[in-house]
């Protein structure tokens, strides 16, 4: 059973206008799914137990139902079934084979066309009609005039601006982890280790400048232009359907409130499809406040995704770009769709941001539904990886890092090419005997976070420098870890898991040194 508890508080979220997505929150629903229906067990019902259920309760199948889990939420999202399966391979899993492949894909099949089921049913469309987007729709990229002459999505020439763009972004993206690195510090140092309250206390004042951005930048800062009449998105919904006067005349809009008064999703569509002006300087104080405000919020203590907000700020940052072209510098193919620029901005500061490349080519791809854009799209995704990882990891991974997650890297650091075993190696090692008293073994566990301890016998005192190792339960049970000496002669006769120590110790399985019994029958706390 799965607590509905962040549905709320995300919903209200999206009505407060914090800058937040709403994949991050699917994918994590996704994941909660995938590791708790399968094994019929709930946190929230603890008498909802079936014991004899037995299936899929192992660490590897609940690491497989995750997985598909997250490639679900990932396909609801943007309604794109193999651009979530592929951010699975790339981001959310640390291991894969073939069975778990096709696996994944049929989650994400079952999610996107479920989803597009009970979509089919609102807003008057026809029950089981399968051609709805996700979640987030970014509409149709078209030419907006009627004959189509002049007017082309990109050609070669413009690659070049392109890849620029991709270096730029993954700056921007390598920045943003930057920034949000040293804010998540000072989050955890001094907001997460206090009372809850303190928490609520930080949502509110983020909530309270967003606002004040939103309103005081649509008053203060936008500007008014005139309403298109064209018909954006190949539907039938026009302009003024989207557009925000605030406090500009009729027939006019108010460029900056247009962004911030309406839903992300739609301000992207806005800025990929919009044949409308937005001036440069409402571009640009939009990017770099949201800008701002987006490092703030993510890692708060509010419910949040990456991607939209990521998408939005780049699209904003690539319509800039393509502004600043036509109407300063007069680029020569200025006939060229103007949301082609927002597209790749998108991708290049989402690229820039979490490092992935082919899931978000895929993505994006099936999300736009436009495969011409294939080529600068992964050209881009590749420049802004590439430039992005000249200065820090991904946002995710820093995250993992701060967070102090157990996931052994793909590879070895750069500093550990040249180490050996012994450079590694614990000087003073920590050790168990076949007989150890239980006060010992609850003190080395308590100061000691090792996985496994190696179980040694030492040379008895009536060897007289023999090689031969005692089994005497007595010699063992009187050795304390601070008397052996450093040059001491171990034998290894074994290895035991913490797991087992604490089974041992929960079960109260030991030997009795006053009588010479056993707590349990035919029990030995040996190797």
């Amino acid at each position: 059973m799965i607590s509905t508890e962040g549905t709320h508080i995300y919903l209200n979220l999206l009505f407060l206008g914090l800058f937040v997505g709403k994949e991050g929150p699917m994918i994590h629903s996704g994941a909660i799914i995938g590791a708790g229906v399968p094994q019929f067990q709930s946190i929230a019902f603890k008498r909802v137990n079936i014991n004899t259920y037995s299936y899929f309760r192992t660490d590897r199948d609940k690491r497989d139902f995750v997985s598909g889990g997250a490639a679900a939420g990932v396909a609801a999202a943007f309604g794109a079934p193999i651009g979530g399966v592929l951010f699975s391979l790339e981001e959310g899993c640390s291991f894969w084979n073939q069975k778990l492949t096709w696996r994944t894909f049929f989650c994400s099949m079952a999610a996107t066309y479920s989803l597009n089921f009970f979509l089919s049913g609102i807003d008057g469309n026809d029950w089981g009609f399968f051609y709805l987007p996700g979640l987030i729709n970014f509409g149709v990229f078209k030419c907006s005039n009627d004959t189509g002459i002049g007017c082309r999505l990109w050609n070669i020439l413009d690659l070049a601006v392109f890849i620029v763009m991709g270096f730029i972004g993954g700056v921007m993206g390598a920045l943003f982890n930057h920034l949000n690195k040293l804010i998540t510090k000072y989050r955890m140092k001094h907001v997460q280790k206090k009372h809850k309250v303190v928490r609520i206390l930080e949502a509110v004042l983020i909530s309270a400048c967003t606002a004040l951005f939103a309103f005081g930048g649509s008053m203060l800062l936008g500007e008014c232009k005139a309403i298109p009449t064209v018909i954006i998105n190949a539907t039938n919904e026009t302009t003024q359907d989207f557009v925000r006067t605030y406090f500009c005349e009729d027939g006019y809009y108010n460029d900056m409130a247009t962004l911030l008064f309406n839903s992300q999703e739609e301000a992207i569509k806005q800025l990929f499809h919009q044949e409308g002006k937005f001036s440069i300087r409402s571009l640009a104080l939009f990017v770099i406040f949201f800008y701002l405000l987006a490092c703030w919020t993510y890692g708060s203590s509010v419910p949040s995704g990456l991607f939209v907000p990521c998408l939005l700020c780049g699209a904003a940052y690539g319509r800039l770009v393509a502004t600043v072209l036509v109407d300063v510098l007069g680029y020569e193919n200025h006939s060229i769709y103007s949301g082609t620029f927002a597209l790749i901005g998108a991708a290049s500061f989402l690229g820039g941001v979490v490092r992935m490349t082919i899931s978000l080519t895929v993505i994006l791809i099936e999300s736009t539904n436009e495969i011409s854009y294939g080529l600068p799209l992964m050209l881009v995704l590749m420049v802004a990886k590439w430039s992005g990882d000249l200065f820090n990891e991904g946002l995710y991974d820093i995250h993992i890092h701060l967070k102090g997650v157990p996931l052994l890297e793909w590879e070895a650091p750069e500093k550990t090419e040249k180490l050996v075993a012994s450079d590694t190696m614990n000087k003073k090692v920590v050790v168990f005997y076949p007989a150890t008293r239980v006060s010992s073994i609850v003190k080395i566990l308590k100061t000691n976070a090792h996985n496994a301890f190696p179980v040694v016998t030492v040379r008895n005192k009536q060897s007289q420098g023999s090689e031969e190792f005692g089994d005497d339960l007595e010699l063992y049970a009187s050795l304390e870890e601070e008397t052996v000496p450093k040059n001491a002669h171990w034998n290894l006769t074994g290895m035991i898991m913490r797991y087992q120590l604490v089974t041992l110790l929960k079960k109260r399985i030991w030997y009795r040194e006053e009588d010479g019994s056993y707590t349990h029958e035919d029990c030995r706390v040996n190797s």
